[in-house]
């Protein structure tokens, strides 16, 4: 095992842990604007306890990191990465372990989005497939529908709350919160029977939809203004062919612990995914 100790983060931290980010998951160098934005983001959700991270370092230098994302009843692992000339150590298993251990303790259901091809991992510690989800690239589409949709641009609506978590089976609120306090967010529903929320005027997630006419209502009116992304399950494919979608990546969803109740057919688009 390497020589390095594994600890959580701290809130001053946020932009140490931001540029570790940027260096385990971006393979081109980025500009000092994003690198900013990345770094107020960090420090937001810090902040704001969306994702609690734990660091991994040797001779006083941040090299790794993990993030757990706790919800009542649920936990989401994310964020493992190592920089680059740290690989090959069992620097990154050595993080998961940790954040695996933490999430247990704090919730008995345990998810995460796995890159393909490096799913056998996650299945030694006994996680189970779920199911494949895709990040689309969707183009401005010119609907011919009557669009019938209400948009928010920051209170929520208590019945989103409560719709959302009924699909997921878990309250998110926090989650919700935040999302649409990113600039540019707006919230876009149909007869209470959906709702999005679409960030940076470009990512589509989370979505949930009782049914297709909410789904198509909501996937209508936000491409209208352009290009959008959204990161879907895969039996939603067919539906969007309609919109001649570019499939970006694929990553396999996985669970660890106790099943929920949970109404998987209501879900259409996650927030976040696995990177690299």
């Amino acid at each position: 095992m390497p020589e390095v100790i594994i600890r959580p983060g701290l809130e001053e931290e946020y932009k140490k842990i931001a540029e570790v980010f940027v260096a385990s998951f971006f393979k081109e160098p980025i500009k000092p604007e994003r690198q900013e934005l990345i770094n107020s983001r960090f420090k937001k959700i810090i902040q704001k306890k969306i994702t609690s991270y734990y660091v991994v370092v040797e001779n006083n230098e941040i090299i790794g990191l993990g993030g757990e994302s706790c919800y009542g009843g649920v936990s989401y692992i994310g964020y493992i990465g190592v920089i680059p000339m740290h690989r090959r150590r069992g620097i990154g298993s050595f993080i998961f372990e940790r954040i695996l251990e933490e999430a247990y303790k704090n919730n008995p259901t345990v998810h995460l989005f796995s890159n393909l091809g490096i799913e056998n991992l996650y299945r030694q510690f006994d996680f189970e497939d779920e199911h494949l989800t895709h990040i689309l690239e969707l183009p401005k589409f010119d609907t011919e529908i009557q669009l019938k949709v209400d948009t928010f641009e920051s209170k929520i609506p208590s019945w989103i709350y409560e719709l959302d978590k009924k699909a997921m089976g878990f309250d998110r609120s926090k989650l919700l919160d935040y999302l649409t306090e990113e600039q540019d967010s707006i919230i876009v529903s149909f007869e209470r029977n959906g709702y999005a929320i679409c960030s940076d005027d470009r990512r589509i997630g989370p979505m949930i939809a009782k049914n297709k006419e909410a789904a198509k209502q909501i996937f209508d009116y936000l491409l209208l203004n352009g290009t959008k992304r959204v990161i879907t399950p895969e039996n939603y494919m067919t539906f969007f062919t309609q919109y001649n979608p570019k499939k970006i990546q694929s990553c396999l969803k996985m669970t660890f612990g106790e099943s929920i109740e949970s109404i998987p057919s209501w879900i259409w688009s996650y927030s976040s995914f696995a990177s690299g």
